[in-house]
């Protein structure tokens, strides 16, 4: 692209398609996880975790024990690039 006003070449952005899978598709590959140990129901919990509040990888990794308010069913998550922790509500039925 060149701005002929400025004369200066920007480079063009392509567009990349962050919509992501689909509610049925996730439920497909969720469906499709083994619960047979509880290390396997944790991985299962964090995918979903991740993907129902589009969180990034690094912001799941960055959980501490006080991010995590149990009675209140509330998670804090350090955010990318913010000050302040954002509040998720999780499921409060317990069910995985």
């Amino acid at each position: 692209m060149n701005n002929s006003a400025l004369r200066v070449k920007v480079a063009e952005h392509k567009y990349q398609d962050t919509t992501g899978v689909k509610p049925q598709q996730f439920q497909e590959i969720v469906s499709q996880i083994d619960l047979s140990s509880p290390s396997l129901v944790r991985d299962r919990a964090l995918v979903q975790l991740l993907w129902s509040n589009a969180l990034r990888c690094l912001e799941v990794i960055k959980l501490d024990l006080k991010d995590v308010d149990v009675d209140n069913c509330e998670l804090y998550i350090m955010g990318k690039g913010r000050q302040q922790k954002d509040k998720v509500v999780l499921h409060s039925n317990g069910k995985i």
